[in-house]
């Protein structure tokens, strides 16, 4: 972090200190405290607490490091110069951890530099990477969290992620956040110790994980697969292990750790910090005081019983009712647009309390509507993000968010600095005098409604290349042979499809998918109509094979008889949507008593309908994911690298190591379309035929020229291909193409 602007606040805080008096000995009412009232007989400064008498004492630790600092060790020794004159110091290759220290200790950090610096207060956005690099261009980059949640269900515990991903964050001086979320259905210890495992082997660190953060703390059963969850991290070697509960669920906290004065200190040796998340909407008022206010609390009592840092996992508000609302919202309220803007202003002016309770820092819960994982009860509003479904702007949400951020992390002195007393205590030993003032002062003079809410477009901050981070890329190398893999001609001309219906990039960043190459999917399938429908024959199977006319599809997928498309084609009807998939809507599942397909269970299950642009993007994503990597049987990258000798056994003319990834995705694509891709027998045969490497050398142009001229035909990764090619220029994308 940059340097400079703290020296000014250390010279003040050291000033404070050296005249701040000892400890009077005497409460806030002038009431004398005798020496055995006291933890520690030292001339200590007397804080001026606002809770019961009780915690009228000077209660700081009896230690030579009273305070946490945290702290991030840099071993590479570079510092981005990007934006700033100073500015984080990368991290890859380093550890963070919340330290024991003092304030010599303290602005020895700040001051010096060293490979050890502070880490400030840090903000995140949204459920995915793809969200956190599109949310950074409206707070100037400055960003600290990178948020990926990991999402699975009942009997579907989260895909392992791509490790490898935390890299280009870490080198820009962001953490990045690994929650782990399946409502507390599927609390997968086998999974998590895979998970650890992962990250060992990417040597991927330091990362943020979390247990399963959608547990209930009266589940028995859960308490003890959390506590194995705990185990498994262990083996991670650069993991922030976070257990993660949720709001004020004392309960969950004393199953796992203990009741303080019973604590279990083997167990919360393990924990590294508390994490927790909140929603307005989940509440059953609209009090943004209370609701802030009882969290920054929670926070405080984990510090103090614990001594253990909290780190916000989500936060969000969402214009609509709140939990027990109706239309009227009987018994409920309306959180409106002066209401949630107003929630997003206090929330980030309380910053600098918020680190002297403890909390490391916090991420936005959505960046796009629709997108995070926890469900909402159908009354309440569902509304999180800072832009809507189809990818435009919500005001005043962004403009609140965006200018306060930037006044968090841009326009402050010095950010609020991660260094707070070990048991919530410490009075000014430990900085629980320092403040964001800017934020502040900011929060103060923006809410109130007589000022107007600020409606307008919020302009972003230019992409700097090689500053983006949110998206998969197809290969780390250049595609080297266009001629085999996109030479079809087919392209990707319409500017507006780079962002349209943004839940896209959502989806496929939760499949760790390339963003653009599910647009050039999509582009491929629809050509981003959401209406568009495909035919085959009546006779074929594979798709409708109830042979239902569109209108009874449209029936089941609850789309009005006047918005449900025609369909002149002969044949029947068999994919619908953006993407193509040829599930049936999921109320015919639910009124025929079947199982939901695995391809639709999480992309609105019972009420999937094809023709959502994002229940079809979260589709396609699952179905290409699946095909790539993530499916447990044989996928694209698995059968690549498992016949790996033969695909490169001939040079030059076979398959080169920085074609692995460009492989992978066209064969992946070619099992999206149902086209022919496992043909290794029939390839090496002709191959080898009349001698050892005479024949075809690379298997893409074999399978390429077993085209026929039937669909699914074996030139569809091409054509995708060559799509790709086309979206990463036009859309400019930062990955190599």
């Amino acid at each position: 972090m940059a340097k400079t602007p703290f020296f000014a606040f250390a010279l003040v805080l050291a000033a404070v200190l050296l005249i701040a008096p000892g400890c009077a000995l005497k409460d806030q009412e002038d009431h004398a405290i005798a020496i055995d009232d006291r933890f520690t007989a030292k001339p200590l400064v007397v804080p001026k607490y606002l809770a019961d008498r009780k915690d009228l004492l000077c209660k700081e630790l009896d230690d030579a490091k009273p305070c946490y600092c945290f702290t991030c060790k840099n071993n590479t020794g570079l510092t981005m110069k990007l934006l700033m004159d100073s500015y984080d110091n990368t991290l890859v290759g380093g550890a963070c951890n919340a330290t024991y220290c003092n304030q010599d200790d303290y602005i020895d950090y700040v001051n010096n530099f060293n490979d050890i610096e502070m880490r400030t207060f840090m903000l995140g956005s949204g459920q995915s990477f793809v969200s956190g690099g599109a949310a950074g261009l409206y707070c100037n980059y400055t960003l600290q969290l990178a948020t990926k949640w990991m999402k699975g269900s009942e009997g579907k515990p989260p895909v392992i992620p791509l490790a490898s991903r935390a890299y280009c964050w870490l080198g820009r001086g962001m953490l990045p956040l690994f929650i782990y979320y399946t409502g507390g259905t599927e609390i997968n210890v086998a999974r998590t110790a895979e998970m650890a495992q992962a990250f060992n082997a990417a040597d991927a660190g330091p990362a943020i994980i979390t247990t399963e953060a959608g547990w209930n703390g009266t589940d028995n059963d859960a308490v003890g697969k959390v506590k194995a969850q705990i185990e498994a991290l262990q083996t991670c070697k650069k993991c922030i292990k976070v257990l993660a509960v949720k709001p004020s669920d004392y309960t969950a906290l004393y199953s796992i750790l203990g009741v303080p004065g019973n604590i279990d200190a083997a167990m919360l040796s393990k924990v590294d910090a508390i994490g927790f998340g909140f929603r307005t909407n989940d509440y059953p008022h609209c009090d943004m005081n209370q609701i802030i206010y009882e969290n920054i609390n929670f926070s405080s009592y984990i510090l103090q019983k614990y001594n253990k840092p909290t780190i916000w996992l989500y936060v969000g508000a969402s214009e609509g009712n709140s939990s027990i609302g109706g239309d009227d919202a009987p018994g409920g309220c309306v959180w409106d647009a002066a209401k949630v803007s107003n929630f997003y202003t206090e929330l980030m002016s309380q910053s600098g309390r918020m680190a002297n309770a403890g909390v490391l820092g916090m991420s936005l819960y959505e960046f796009v509507d629709r997108s995070g994982p926890i469900p909402c009860n159908g009354v309440q509003g569902c509304d999180f993000g800072m832009l809507d479904v189809n990818g435009s702007q919500k005001h005043p949400e962004l403009n609140t968010w965006s200018k306060m951020c930037q006044r968090v992390n841009v326009d402050s002195g010095p950010r609020t600095p991660l260094f707070f007393s070990r048991n919530g205590q410490g009075g000014t030993l430990c900085g629980n005098n320092v403040q964001n003032t800017e934020a502040g002062m900011g929060g103060v003079a923006s809410i109130g409604t007589a000022r107007g809410l600020e409606m307008g477009t919020v302009a972003s901050t230019p992409k700097i290349p090689n500053m983006g981070c949110g998206e998969v890329c197809v290969s780390n190398a250049t595609m080297k042979k266009p001629e085999i893999y996109d030479s079809t001609g087919e392209g990707f001309h319409d500017k507006r499809h780079c962002s349209m219906y943004p839940l896209i990039d959502e989806f496929a960043d939760n499949a760790d998918v390339s963003a653009t190459y599910m647009r050039a999917i999509i582009e491929q399938e629809s050509g981003f109509d959401q209406y568009a429908v495909s035919n085959i024959s009546n006779s074929s199977t594979g798709c409708n094979n109830e042979r239902y006319a569109i209108e009874k599809i449209c029936e089941y997928a609850g789309v009005a008889p006047e918005n449900c498309p025609s369909f002149s084609k002969g044949g029947k009807p068999c994919a619908y949507g953006i993407a193509q998939c040829i599930e049936y809507p999921g109320q015919y599942y639910v009124e025929n008593g079947l199982a939901l397909p695995d391809a639709i269970k999480d992309c609105g299950g019972e009420k999937y309908n094809p023709f959502d642009p994002g229940m079809s993007a979260c589709c396609g994503a699952k179905k290409f994911g699946d095909n790539l990597r993530n499916y447990d049987g044989m996928t694209a990258e698995k059968w690549v690298n498992n016949n790996w000798a033969e695909l490169s056994k001939c040079q030059p003319g076979g398959m080169t190591e920085d074609e692995k990834g460009w492989a992978a995705y066209y064969i992946a694509s070619n099992m999206y379309n149902g086209a022919r891709w496992n043909m290794l027998f029939p390839f090496t045969t002709q191959r080898d035929a009349d001698g050892d490497c005479t024949g075809t050398l690379h298997y893409i142009a074999y399978l390429r020229s077993q085209a026929s001229g039937d669909p699914p035909s074996t030139n569809y990764g091409a054509q995708v291909m060559s799509r790709y090619k086309a979206a990463a220029a036009l859309c400019k994308s930062e990955c190599p193409s």
